[in-house]
């Protein structure tokens, strides 16, 4: 209801009202969640997927994943989604980041003692770990990204993310047992789709020590799916994610074709799962960055 209110609300748009984010394509949930953050705190917000092109002066910025992206503005809020011991923290990336017109907003706040040691200021870092999106749906019925009308489900089981041995290993498990549907590279519209189609979702750790995908999570989690996902060493970091997830150990494949099989029957019995509440801390990271860009 507010948001559809503020909607409504026109004020005049300056460079210091203005807010741009700029994401790559498999962090558009992130962009969302920052948008709805925004909105509510009075911003103008627009959103960009892919390179930025326009006049960095008309506007503020938060850059998603900013190694990505070739051109940059001088001055900007960085969101770290990278999980420390990957390609992508070599020495062009640390540079980026160690940038003085940047501040840095981290998705977990176990790899913020790694950007420290590696030169970072710690007074221009602070975690965001992300959140839910309440009526996440509905939003996406209004920016014509998901269909208003229910669909069949086509498939028991969805993966998306990219594939490595790893998870293939459990993926070729759950597709002796059940209808399961594999999206690599597919984000935005078709995503929300195909996630609509599906009766349950399962995330898999790329590694075997990686944190919780998130991203994932939480967007599935905002669209109303159900959620099998492997536990992780950080999983305590997100208050009572534990009761609408479930949970299961890392490496146990047969875990989770019971979780998955327990979900199952509980759409047959109607048996609902209590929605998560948005978490207030992402949003105050957002403001406290927001400062200190000046």
């Amino acid at each position: 209801m507010l948001l559809n209110f503020l909607k409504k609300v026109v004020t005049p748009t300056t460079s210091e009202n203005l807010m741009t984010i700029i994401t790559p394509p498999h962090t558009l949930y992130l962009a969302h969640l920052l948008w709805h953050t925004l909105v509510v705190r009075g911003f103008q917000v627009q959103i960009n997927v892919g390179e930025f092109v326009g006049d960095f002066s008309k506007s503020r910025f938060i850059v998603l994943c900013p190694q990505v992206f070739g051109r940059l503005p001088a001055s900007y809020i960085a969101f770290q989604m990278e999980q420390i011991g990957t390609h992508w923290f070599d020495s062009r990336y640390l540079s980026l980041l160690k940038n003085p017109g940047v501040v840095i907003l981290d998705y977990s706040k176990r790899n913020i003692p790694y950007l420290i040691e590696q030169g970072i200021d710690p007074h221009r870092i602070k975690a965001a770990q992300l959140t839910v999106i309440n009526g996440y749906n509905d939003f996406l019925v209004g920016q014509g990204l998901a269909s208003p009308m229910a669909v069949d489900k086509e498939y028991d089981v969805l993966f998306y993310g990219g594939i490595n041995e790893r998870r293939f290993h459990f993926l070729s498990r759950l597709d002796r047992e059940y209808r399961l549907k594999i999206a690599v590279g597919i984000f935005g519209s078709p995503l929300y789709g195909l996630i609509a189609r599906s009766r349950v979702v399962v995330n898999i750790h790329i590694f075997d020590q990686s944190p919780l995908e998130s991203t994932r999570l939480f967007e599935t989690l905002s669209l109303g799916a159900r959620l099998v996902s492997e536990s992780a060493h950080d999983l305590l970091d997100y208050a009572d994610l534990d009761k609408q997830v479930s949970i299961v150990p890392i490496n146990d494949t047969e875990a989770i074709i019971q979780a998955v099989r327990a979900n199952l029957q509980s759409i047959e019995t109607h048996k609902m799962v209590r929605p998560l509440l948005p978490d207030d801390n992402f949003a105050n990271a957002v403001t406290w960055a927001i400062s200190q860009l000046g």
